[in-house]
């Protein structure tokens, strides 16, 4: 599982348990935070009430048929109140008056209740004895919207306990907003979820990025592939880390590259120091002076041949260690290549090869000339060296979508299936149709190296009408 994913999971579970806490939590305190402020207002109706009934039982002639009016006005009314996005259009508030022993003398909603024994119920009981009464009770136990709230207040003559009067609310109303509440934050913690699982994505997309960009930079330099260095990104401790692979990966190219720069080396210049000391042992022996010629040119040439090996050794080993090229310019590769034609006309006439330029346009790219020139250089000096006597190289260029193209295009024998994953290889090298000799094997990587380094693109295919192509494309914009 990559990390980026196991990252999201884990902190979207984390944010799924927090986030449905969160609402269990809010919505479980919803419902006795709303009951509560029903009951303080209860308190005080009940409160209100009391004391008018205890002013109107001062009357001499007063009795509890008199709040009839008042009830039926309550209880038959019609009004508009708009509660925020609510309407009521009738009072569903009722109360009823027991007297000291606790029996209904009066019921504002419930007349048959009249003589009944409340003395039973809490609310009525503890406010005969002094306390705070107050209950809840569910008509249908199946319905929590059912409930009624029951608030009783004390009415008295004097220090005298004569009458309890005990306000009653349904809390459908109540039970509305709730529910209006509950969905409120359930969008909310949805919307909050979202929210958080976009900044986990976020989050582990910033986290995980660098770390992929280096998985990939390790894999492509497992391959020996050229591999430019990733940007830093993410927090310190991978910013760190970066820092730390960067050192390894020096530490280990540079000692990997000496042994393998060491080994190649020996292995190009063996065969002609071996030339050489056989050479010199003859030499030491006086021979005719038509032999002593022939050894002293063969020195010469094997001397040369390894001077080139070093020197080829050692601009690639200074490409290799490059992750991009430095100053830039604007390289016309038309005039360009006219002077790589003019430089190889001569090598090429001596070997009876012909050149063709095809293409007069003025094509444009970004990149070191002088490295282009010696690169480009190699691919002509191979396609000339396999082009046979009397054939024709021909360099044209092409224009499309993809970039720009030089192709490069020789009428030789072409490349063997089994070489041609291997021509680009350091040191790899095959036979010249003449003579069977091998060339120092590092042309091509160098064409390859300079090629990379200018994000271009080298591939070498061989046509079935024969000859072989090589394809130098350059990115366009680059």
């Amino acid at each position: 599982m990559k990390i980026r994913t196991l990252f999201i999971l884990t902190f979207s579970l984390i944010g799924v348990l927090v986030v449905g806490f969160f609402y269990r939590w809010t919505t479980d305190e919803i419902r006795p935070s709303y009951l509560k402020v029903v009951e303080e207002n209860l308190v005080d109706t009940s409160r209100l009430l009391a004391a008018m009934i205890q002013n109107e039982m001062k009357q001499e002639e007063w009795n509890y048929n008199q709040l009839h009016n008042s009830a039926n006005d309550l209880r038959e009314g019609r009004f508009y109140a708009r509660i925020y996005d609510s309407e009521k259009f009738s009072s569903d508030l009722r109360f009823y008056v027991t007297d000291a022993a606790g029996v209904v003398r009066f019921h504002s909603h419930r007349p048959e209740e009249e003589g009944q024994d409340y003395s039973g119920w809490i609310d009525v009981a503890r406010t005969l004895k002094g306390e705070y009464g107050a209950r809840s009770t569910r008509l249908d136990p199946a319905d929590p919207s059912s409930s009624l709230l029951h608030v009783a207040a004390p009415i008295k003559a004097g220090e005298e306990l004569v009458a309890v009067v005990t306000v009653v609310k349904p809390i459908d109303w109540p039970f509305r907003f709730m529910e209006e509440s509950r969905r409120h934050i359930l969008l909310g913690a949805v919307v909050l979820a979202v929210c958080a699982l976009a900044m986990v994505i976020g989050l582990s997309y910033w986290l995980s990025r660098p770390l992929e960009r280096l998985t990939a930079h390790a894999q492509r330099i497992r391959k020996g592939e050229r591999s430019p260095v990733p940007p830093p990104g993410g927090s310190t401790e991978i910013r760190r880390l970066h820092a730390a692979f960067e050192e390894m990966r020096k530490g280990l190219e540079g000692k990997k590259y000496v042994e393998t720069y060491v080994a190649n080396l020996t292995h190009e210049i063996k065969s002609p120091l071996s030339g050489l000391c056989s050479a010199a042992e003859i030499l030491a022996e006086d021979p005719p002076e038509k032999d002593r010629k022939r050894f002293i040119g063969h020195i010469q040439s094997e001397t040369a041949r390894i001077q080139r090996v070093v020197d080829q050794m050692l601009v690639l080993s200074e490409l290799e260690g490059m992750d991009s090229l430095g100053l830039l310019a604007d390289v016309d590769l038309v005039p360009l290549w006219r002077e790589i034609l003019s430089e190889y006309q001569a090598y090429a006439g001596s070997r009876g090869v012909r050149i063709e330029l095809d293409g007069e346009k003025k094509l444009v790219v970004r990149g070191d000339r002088g490295l282009l020139r010696t690169a480009m250089g190699s691919v002509l000096q191979n396609a000339i060296e396999f082009s046979p006597n009397g054939g024709t190289v021909t360099v044209r260029f092409e224009a499309g979508q993809d970039g720009l193209t030089v192709v490069v295009m020789d009428e030789g024998p072409g490349v063997p299936d089994y070489a041609r994953e291997r021509v680009f290889e350091r040191l790899f090298s095959l036979p010249r149709p003449e003579g069977g000799r091998k060339s120092s094997g590092l042309g091509l990587s160098l064409a390859r190296e300079i090629a990379e380094l200018h994000g271009a693109r080298i591939v070498l295919e061989c046509p079935e009408s024969g000859g072989t192509r090589v394809e130098w494309t350059f990115e366009v914009g680059r």
